[in-house]
């Protein structure tokens, strides 16, 4: 399915990005992180996704995580097929929350942080603001 998606689309919107080379593009280059940083980061990467494949498969949302006591804020690429927008608005119609909000990101598929940057970020920061007050206590 996955190299499918790679050939035809589905994880990018925009066929200039890869997701691999992107990543450790941006590792590499921050100052924030580490050479062992990013080799942490593949470790990581790996063992998670062969201890935690079969149990993400496993989870249905809609049937068994109906209620959270916390914020949610869903934030969808209208040509993601990884997660598709339907799946998204058919879960987000359905939760319950004491706040919710559904966020479309128009020219992106699944790595929409890569495709629409500047709205990521800016979303991540307003999100930030807003609850700055209550995060700050679990300091």
């Amino acid at each position: 399915f996955r190299i499918y998606l790679n050939k035809y689309g589905g994880f990018d919107y925009k066929k200039s990005i890869n997701l691999w080379t992107d990543y450790l593009k941006e590792m590499v280059f921050s100052k924030e992180y580490s050479p062992m940083d990013v080799v942490k980061w593949l470790k990581g990467i790996n063992y998670s996704g062969k201890r935690m494949q079969k149990e993400m498969l496993t989870v249905n949302f809609i049937k068994q995580i109906k209620k959270v006591k916390i914020p949610v804020y869903f934030l969808a690429g209208r040509f993601d097929y990884i997660t598709p927008s339907s799946l998204v608005e058919e879960y987000y119609a359905l939760i319950e929350s004491p706040y919710k909000k559904m966020i479309y990101f128009e020219n992106a598929a699944h790595n929409l942080h890569f495709e629409e940057t500047d709205k990521f970020i800016h979303i991540c920061c307003e999100i930030a603001k807003k609850f700055e007050n209550v995060t700050s206590g679990l300091k």
